[in-house]
């Protein structure tokens, strides 16, 4: 389960790929509630955590294209 892990340990691909596990087993489970309900909370830690890295990936994306906008630091004090 993730509460054992550290979030930064595994891999946005590692997360979601747990996730998909996750919804396949609860659409193909006969399973008791609780098992099913511990299922759902574990699968909601995963996409929580998918969601956060991919917040995460799109500010450093943004960072960067404003990086592309911006002079570079030469043409700044010359001009």
């Amino acid at each position: 389960m993730l509460e054992n892990q550290n979030p930064g340990d595994i891999s946005f691909e590692q997360a979601l790929h747990k996730l998909e596990t996750i919804v396949q087993q609860l659409e193909q489970s006969q399973d008791s509630l609780d098992n099913m309900i511990q299922l759902y909370e574990e699968g909601l830690s995963y996409a929580k955590l998918c969601r956060m890295k991919l917040e995460a990936a799109e500010t450093r994306i943004n960072i960067l294209s404003g990086n592309l906008n911006s002079p570079p630091a030469s043409e700044e004090n010359n001009g």
